[in-house]
């Protein structure tokens, strides 16, 4: 307990500033929080929980705080002023830092209208900001800028909770792997979330077919001293890793490039894996010829075939991202009315393979008559009845 002992001490320190807040988020999903009292020597604080709220001693503080450390999970945050403490425990094991106050940002100070709550350190990632395109020199948001900066930053959160389960490489370090990266803003930024914020080691690697872009990347990657981002100009498929991969993301990559991501990831017994699927061209190319099938009367008009074959591509991909042992979640990433393609495909590595997800892959998909493109890029599901 040296690391909540170091808590308490900074508590006392903190004798002259009432502004003190303490929330942290479990597991099971219930959220606390508990501020000083008028007078943090007291030893007295208030405990909030589904809002009814306590005065607790320091001796039952410590009590509660100890018994939130045994639970696999669990972070908790001290506001003392314009920093914050962060105790935190994971997969990776229990750690405290600092930070500036500016992480969950809740002025008007970066040019955001009203209150709001950033993963993101605006304040720390200014010039990475500003090399984005995301702030202007006076480190305000731009304003044509601010709905990226929502979508990129739920993005920090959704796969902060992805990573609390992934066990790191050797000396804690992990290994994401960005598929048709593009200009890579959302490598660039996790990067940044994951090394500068968190103090975790990581390592970066950008895959595009565009050399120009990935000429960019790496240009910035050394203006902004990311020696740990590397970037490959070549097809997905053909990336071969030269060391495990804990994580592997592929945002709107067109049509098959989804596949082709999440086959490097099945192949590679990736922990976790984050898909934003975009057009999916290839099995609505399969429908062509519908006479005598399932669906014949779904696809006589071309909304319907472009929708119905959007729904079958991802269920095809879940599927089979179960069979081979993952727990698979399905969720809208942003508003649709933001984007139409804004489904996002979670998965995290938790068994070897599942036969019922096998036999429901193979049903949905010689009842369709459908040669899918992930199942090519992956290990081939085995045949079976079922």
């Amino acid at each position: 307990m040296q690391l909540l002992s170091a808590l308490y001490r900074r508590l006392q320190d903190a004798a002259g500033d009432c502004d003190i807040r303490l929330r942290w988020i479990t597991q099971g999903g219930r959220q606390h929080s508990a501020g000083a009292a008028p007078d943090p020597l007291s030893g007295h604080f208030r405990w909030s929980e589904h809002r009814a709220t306590e005065v607790i001693s320091a001796q039952e503080l410590r009590r509660r705080l100890r018994g939130l450390l045994r639970e696999p999970e669990a972070e908790v945050v001290v506001r003392l002023g314009d920093e914050e403490l962060v105790l935190r425990r994971d997969a990776r094991g229990t750690r405290l830092h600092r930070r500036r106050a500016a992480e969950v940002l809740t002025s008007r100070s970066a040019g955001l209208e009203g209150p709001r709550q950033y993963y993101l350190d605006l304040g720390r990632a200014r010039p990475l900001l500003r090399c984005l395109g995301f702030m202007t020199e006076e480190g305000k948001v731009r304003r044509d800028m601010r709905r990226k900066l929502r979508q990129v930053d739920h993005f920090v959160e959704l796969v902060d909770g992805l990573l609390r389960d992934i066990r790191p490489g050797p000396g804690g370090r992990i290994t994401v792997v960005d598929c048709g990266c593009g200009k890579s803003y959302l490598s660039f930024v996790l990067n940044h979330y994951l090394r500068e914020q968190m103090g975790i080691p990581c390592r970066f690697v950008g895959i595009d077919v565009r050399p120009e872009l990935m000429e960019e990347c790496r240009q910035l990657a050394r203006q902004l001293g990311y020696a740990n981002m590397t970037f490959h100009q070549q097809p997905i498929r053909a990336f071969e890793p030269d060391e495990p991969i804990h994580l592997v993301v592929s945002l709107h990559a067109c049509d098959t490039a989804t596949d082709e991501a999440l086959g490097l990831a099945v192949r590679a017994e990736a922990a976790g894996c984050l898909l934003v699927p975009c057009c999916q061209a290839e099995v609505r190319a399969q429908m062509q010829d519908a006479k005598g099938t399932p669906w014949e009367g779904l696809v006589r008009h071309g909304v319907l075939k472009s929708r119905l074959a959007d729904v079958v591509t991802d269920a095809l991909r879940v599927l089979l991202l179960e069979a081979h042992g993952y727990r698979v979640s399905v969720v809208e990433y942003v508003s649709p009315l933001e984007t139409p393609k804004n489904v996002m495909i979670l998965a995290r590595k938790v068994r070897e393979r599942d036969v019922r997800a096998e036999a429901l892959y193979r049903r949905l998909r010689d009842s369709l008559g459908l040669d899918p493109a992930a199942e090519r890029f992956c290990r081939p599901i085995p045949p079976g009845s079922g």
